[in-house]
């Protein structure tokens, strides 16, 4: 089958990025996958594909890309559909969504599209849909090269370039998972390799710092982030709270050794989710 991956690709966010790597990974012994980086290469590599694939992501939210994304990933899929290509939704993150019809569009794509799984409950609850996979984020899924380093003594931190430093106590390294919106350098997975502790804004940060059994502290700007703190027991402030965070990072400097043993077992948990849900996602693809 030839495949057309399509999602927030070549803007330069790691995240997104590691989703497309992982899902080539997953798809690429069996079928012919093709990512789509340029919008206007869309409609041609749509055209010679059998199955349009978004693989991960909160491609279906309008809060950010000034409110337009719900439409922009709609079209995808009504176009795929339209020339009665498969339409795969894997491992989907929705919301928050707030204008009406963005709300009734999402839902009648995901109506219309022969596999949906998602990455959490929330995005369930909102879809209602008769028949979905519950699975873990996909990089949960991914075989990320990790290094271990003989010590591990930076605080990793995330911060989005409008959000104001206040940890310069503790001397963190600022790592930026889209270096056009966020501060400091480019983040690499091999950056999570000498880090004791992460602190961030962005989810597939947070996820990074975790899959490498590194405890993290998440800045809720959005419901995914609050969300997945919750599920991991991880600390978390809203951004009107980040006078809060100092004391925090203290308190989880004291308890790291306790904490990494919990995340261990967790982590477990949602790789065998996600290996699951993708032993699912390549049957319904072969059948």
């Amino acid at each position: 089958m030839k495949i057309l991956l399509a999602g927030y690709y070549g803007f330069g966010n790691l995240g997104d990025e590691l989703l497309a790597q992982a899902a080539r990974e997953l798809l690429s012994a069996k079928h012919d996958v093709t990512v789509c980086r340029a919008r206007r290469n869309f409609l041609p590599l749509l055209w010679r594909a059998d199955c349009l694939f978004f693989a991960g992501g909160s491609l279906f939210q309008d809060v950010t890309g000034h409110g337009l994304s719900v439409l922009y990933y709609s079209a995808l899929a009504l176009a795929a559909k339209l020339l009665r290509k498969k339409l795969f939704l894997v491992a989907q993150g929705v919301g928050p969504i707030r204008a009406p019809l963005n709300r009734w569009l999402t839902r009648a794509v995901f109506r219309r599209a022969d596999f949906v799984s998602l990455r959490d409950r929330e995005s369930a609850e909102f879809l209602r849909l008769p028949r979905c996979y519950l699975t873990a984020d996909l990089l949960f899924a991914a075989k990320l090269k990790t290094k271990k380093a003989a010590r591990r003594e930076q605080i990793v931190v995330n911060l989005k370039r409008n959000t104001p430093r206040i940890l310069t106590e503790f001397q963190p390294v600022y790592l930026a998972m889209q270096p056009s919106a966020d501060q400091g350098r480019p983040c690499a997975s091999s950056d999570f390799a000498a880090a004791r502790l992460a602190v961030g804004t962005r989810l597939h940060f947070l996820i990074l710092a975790v899959l490498h059994n590194v405890p993290a502290v998440g800045i809720a700007y959005d419901p995914k982030v609050e969300n997945f703190c919750r599920k991991f027991s991880l600390p978390y402030v809203a951004l009107n709270e980040l006078e809060r965070l100092p004391q925090i990072i203290r308190r989880e400097l004291a308890k790291l050794a306790a904490t990494k043993k919990h995340l261990a077992v967790l982590v477990r948990q949602e790789q065998r989710l996600a290996r699951e849900s993708v032993k699912i996602l390549l049957e319904k693809l072969n059948g």
